[in-house]
């Protein structure tokens, strides 16, 4: 049949083993059957992020809404993993090469969902400085990886402030009242001594004030820029404190003598 003027073509259900995967005959909401579709099978399970070979469910296609649109493909899977069978949904959208659309280089995966948002590990010495900065973090990064792309800048924002104070206060642990109060950035100024850390971290809270401000100052640069810096500043607090747990576990005889 004929869909939105695109042709299909019946493909065999059975394939040799290296083909891709046949979704036999998928309808549209009138329940109008199509030709059997060729794809590729998405090779990780979105929920419990094991490789797998998804277990076909269900499918819809939905034809383009003009001549000249893309075809929709929504299929269902199941994991296989007795650990895990959930289900969950793989929407492929056709390539302007309609004459390949019974074919898998026609149909690329757009999204697949739900899904479990993936986390960032950080170092133990990152931990151990903040553990709010890891939470806030990966809470930032779980909002990106639902495409909340004009909140997601504020979370990495706060998680950076949380980062440099709990860093300040690491290093200043009689002033941990006024760091607590003080703007970040007057607080990097004040009471952070090493340099890197310093050029970085200010850098980065410029960067993070644009995505929770109207008007943005640094009009070039974007949240890959930021989440750049905040990968620096976490490198320089790092290299800092791995610094001075080898120094007090290492002490200069020299020092400790005089």
């Amino acid at each position: 049949m004929e869909s939105a003027s695109v042709k299909f073509e019946a493909l065999p259900l059975l394939l040799p083993e290296t083909a891709p995967v046949i979704i036999p005959s998928p309808r549209n909401f009138e329940n109008l059957a199509f030709p059997n579709v060729a794809i590729e099978l998405p090779g990780v399970c979105p929920l419990c992020v094991h490789a797998i070979e998804a277990k076909y469910i269900a499918s819809y296609l939905r034809p383009g809404v003009t001549n000249q649109s893309p075809l929709w493909l929504e299929v269902m899977f199941a994991c296989p993993r007795f650990d895990c069978q959930r289900t969950f949904i793989t929407r492929y959208v056709g390539s302007e090469k309609q004459e390949l659309v019974n074919r898998p280089e026609y149909w690329k995966i757009e999204e697949t969902f739900p899904f479990k948002a993936l986390e960032r590990g950080f170092e133990e010495t990152i931990q151990r400085v903040s553990t709010q900065f890891v939470a806030l973090y990966n809470q930032a990064y779980s909002a990106e990886q639902h495409k909340l792309a004009l909140i997601c800048g504020a979370g990495y924002r706060k998680s950076l402030e949380f980062l440099v104070k709990d860093y300040a206060k690491s290093k200043n642990p009689k002033d941990q009242v006024a760091i607590e109060k003080t703007q970040l950035g007057p607080c990097i100024q004040n009471y952070i001594v090493h340099p890197k850390v310093v050029d970085i971290a200010k850098r980065a809270v410029w960067l993070g004030n644009d995505e929770t401000h109207y008007v943005k100052k640094w009009e070039d640069k974007d949240l890959a820029d930021l989440k750049a810096l905040i990968d620096l500043t976490v490198h320089w607090i790092s290299m800092d404190r791995l610094s001075d747990e080898v120094i007090a576990d290492m002490p200069d005889p020299a020092t400790v003598a005089s």
